[in-house]
């Protein structure tokens, strides 16, 4: 792109500057002053279509395109996306949480899907690849934690559909007045059902 290309009449007011890929550096260039009155076309042209018109024109929070470095530093922070757990038959784990959870098939990568909620299934012998190490069942060091309002309704259900089921512990109510259940799902994973706190 060439910045004889862009034209803009300018008046006195905000000053603007552009990030242009063509630029070594990706260094701020001056673009020039624009009035920014919500009538002008000079606003218009260059505070509000330029930036959606070359995509790779960011402005920042003074109205002024950025540097590569700056778009950096006001990157999102870090967040926690997905969680995901080691099953034997994903097919199968897919409809178990389903038919208790209602979660979602939202992407089937073949041996990974993405479950709505964040719920990532990865199919066992896949992660064995990657890892190079054994899965341990029923290790209990992390559990999905689930809330219910219906809870004796939710166990009916899980009695109805998965009879098999292993419990960690059945219905109980904690000291603070909360009920729960615990269970494993059919890998193992374990899962606790709650009341709202």
């Amino acid at each position: 792109m060439n910045l004889n290309n862009i034209k803009a009449q300018c008046r006195d007011g905000t000053a603007l500057s552009l990030l242009c890929s063509d630029c070594p550096d990706f260094k701020k260039i001056f673009l020039g002053y624009d009035y920014a009155y919500a009538a002008g076309d000079n606003y218009s042209a260059v505070y509000n279509e330029i930036p959606f018109v070359f995509t790779q024109f960011q402005l920042n929070h003074y109205g002024l395109f950025q540097t590569r470095e700056e778009i950096n530093e006001e990157r999102t922070p870090m967040r926690l996306k997905n969680f995901l757990i080691v099953v034997k038959d994903i097919e199968k784990s897919r409809k178990f949480y389903h038919d208790l959870f209602g979660l979602e098939l939202l992407l089937d990568n073949g041996g990974n899907m993405i479950l709505s909620e964040g719920l990532v299934l990865q199919e066992e012998k896949y992660w064995k690849e990657f890892l190079g190490k054994e899965i341990i069942s029923e290790n209990n060091s992390c559990e999905l934690y689930f809330e219910e309002v219906d809870i004796e309704g939710f166990i009916e259900k899980l009695e109805r559909y998965y009879p098999e089921v292993k419990y960690v512990n059945r219905l109980m109510t904690h000291s603070w007045g909360q009920k729960v259940i615990r269970f494993y799902d059919p890998d193992g994973n374990l899962i606790e059902v709650g009341t709202p706190m």
